[in-house]
């Protein structure tokens, strides 16, 4: 579904139409009334992209349909899945992910013990680029 979004100039944001009817059932979850009001869950659906869309201060980078989409998705989602998600992206959780893998890899024999100390190293190597890379921007 397109849905026109008035920005610094017109422009078009592409939801995929599945995923407005979700986000039109996840608008009206508290008001039974509106459960069998489709037309008005997918007005509210298309507001609720309109808003999201004009509260982006600059276009983000991976494209603003893209962070719509994002953003949609996690007002669907419940928020015991939006907490995990938050402490699965912090960098120490990522850490003990990748040794608690390796240990794996170690203890089940797939790779050598320097096989896996150039995966750490490389996996710093490339946190590092990152870093560099965000704070060039």
């Amino acid at each position: 579904m397109r849905v026109h979004v008035a920005l610094t100039k017109p422009t078009t944001v592409s939801v995929d139409d599945e995923l407005m009817e979700l986000l039109g059932a996840a608008l009206v979850l508290n008001d039974p009334a509106r459960h069998a009001d489709a037309k008005w869950q997918v007005s509210a659906a298309r507001h609720f992209v309109r808003r999201v869309a004009e509260g982006f201060g600059a276009l983000p980078s991976d494209g603003l349909s893209r962070a719509v989409q994002r953003e949609v998705f996690r007002r669907i989602a419940s928020p015991q899945v939006l907490k995990i998600l938050a402490e699965r992206d912090t960098e120490e959780a990522k850490a003990k992910a990748l040794a608690a893998h390796l240990e794996d890899c170690a203890r089940n024999g797939w790779l050598t013990p320097a096989e896996i100390e150039e995966k750490r190293r490389l996996k710093a190597r490339r946190l590092e680029w990152r870093k560099r890379r965000k704070a060039a921007l």
